[in-house]
């Protein structure tokens, strides 16, 4: 799998990849449980935040936060373990299909070495756990999805507008393209 992570002008954290597997996994317990799960679910950046002035902390101050912090490191194993327990039921699942991504991106990729499918490359913006946009995109022959990913990162690298598909060369394929941005001022104003 090849892939590149840039950021574009306004910040935002562009992922571009050539996938191994013809789909992202769906049993991912963890995730969930740890809210570090994007999903597939499209979401709206959140506002900027201002930051707050910093705080300048005393002795005392910091004298207390030595003596807490085995507390709050106690209370963090105890959550993880707990987390961790939960999870367990869900480890059969998890391994039924990572093992079905496995047989599957075996398949494909000689599929894909002989000619008979396009190779996937996934462009996917994110700001921390929340999803922007997703584009799949279906390209012939590995050393152009190699050249894909590689203009991608590019034309992303400190990119003013969002990714819309219909800019794309001739021999690239727009599978799918979702993105909160594809009503806002940034499409209208191409």
């Amino acid at each position: 799998m090849t892939r590149a992570r840039v950021r574009d002008a306004k910040g935002r954290t562009w992922t571009v990849e050539r996938r191994f597997s013809p789909w992202r996994r769906v049993v991912r317990p963890t995730a969930y449980l740890f809210r570090n799960n994007p999903g597939r679910k499209l979401s709206t950046p959140p506002p900027p935040v201002d930051e707050p002035p910093k705080e300048t902390k005393t002795a005392g101050d910091r004298l207390i936060d030595v003596l807490l912090a085995p507390l709050v490191y106690q209370e963090a194993i105890v959550v993880l373990v707990g987390r961790g327990l939960v999870c367990l039921p869900a480890l059969p699942f998890v391994l039924a299909e990572l093992v079905a991504l496995g047989v599957a991106g075996a398949v494909l990729s000689v599929v894909r070495a002989t000619g008979g499918a396009p190779y996937r490359v996934d462009l996917i913006a994110h700001t921390g756990h929340e999803l922007h946009s997703e584009t799949t995109l279906l390209v012939r022959g590995r050393d152009r999805a190699r050249e894909l990913v590689a203009e991608l990162a590019d034309d992303r690298t400190g990119a003013e507008r969002a990714f819309h598909p219909d800019t794309l060369p001739a021999d690239v394929t727009g599978h799918t393209h979702r993105s909160v941005w594809q009503s806002s001022a940034e499409w209208v104003s191409r």
